[in-house]
């Protein structure tokens, strides 16, 4: 699943008992330095994968104390948690799969340009192509497809636009508030994303809270127009990470506005 550099020896993180008995867990003090000439090195590329998708692998790979680090959309690991991680996405694409095909930048591509499309019929689209597995990226309201498949994604958006394509992931429980203290934990979020566009803990309660935070139904006495503010500060921020190049400035940028913005509400 990962493209692996062979230059050096493998290294072997230390594993202990699992606390939870849910697997090996790996020494969470193990030094990992992707840039060690000696340290082998499995990439992921998970572009494609939404923050709910990501806030679950990130959740399962703090719970075995994985070593890793973030290059962009890209997921690095030592060669010796390999095994384990091709488990762990197995596991997810049980539960939370499928997972979207990702179209490289420089290969062959045909863009369909969505700037007049609503939210939820953006969200239709973006679920009806990973359910069919059509390679694709994404850049802003763009989409671009394998030519191979363009036929078909142009019947695809047809009958989204005509009505005959209906959401299937609606609120089980409208009436639901976004979790607790959720405020608090988008500031935070949002204030340590600003200072440090790497920290891998922001990053991953940013893209659980953004799958489930809903614009129409804010926190208890929050004016439902500064929440959607809140929401979509939060979205955007999330969506930094999964454009093709990341940008660090603009992470750290957007993280300052989401600070700013849930202020005077913590």
């Amino acid at each position: 699943m990962g493209i692996v550099d062979r230059s050096g020896e493998p290294i072997k993180p230390e594993r202990t008992g699992s606390t939870s008995g849910s697997g090996p867990r790996f020494d969470p003090d193990f030094d990992f330095d992707p840039a060690d000439p000696d340290t082998v090195v499995v990439q992921y590329e998970l572009a494609g994968w939404t923050p709910v998708q990501l806030g679950e692998l990130g959740a399962q790979m703090a719970e075995a104390s994985v070593p890793h680090q973030w290059e962009g959309t890209e997921l690095l690991i030592p060669e010796a948690a390999e095994s384990f991680m091709d488990d762990v996405f197995d596991r997810l694409e049980a539960q939370i799969g499928p997972f979207a095909v990702y179209l490289d930048a420089e290969d062959p591509s045909t863009e369909f340009r969505l700037e007049d499309w609503s939210t939820s019929d953006l969200t239709l689209v973006r679920s009806a192509l990973i359910e069919s597995e059509i390679p694709h990226r994404w850049e802003g309201i763009s989409v671009f497809v394998d030519p191979e498949f363009q036929d078909e994604v142009d019947d695809l958006l047809d009958a989204i636009e005509d009505g005959d394509i209906a959401s299937i992931d609606e609120f089980e429980d409208e009436g639901s508030g976004p979790p607790e203290g959720v405020l608090g934990r988008l500031y935070s979020i949002g204030d340590r994303l600003a200072r440090d566009a790497a920290d891998a803990v922001a990053r991953s309660d940013l893209f659980v809270l953004a799958g489930v935070i809903d614009p129409q139904q804010p926190p208890f006495g929050m004016p439902q127009r500064s929440w959607s503010k809140v929401v979509e500060a939060a979205r955007e921020l999330a969506g930094a990470f999964a454009d093709s190049e990341f940008d660090a400035n603009e992470v750290s940028d957007l993280g300052e506005e989401l600070r700013t913005i849930t202020r005077p509400f913590v």
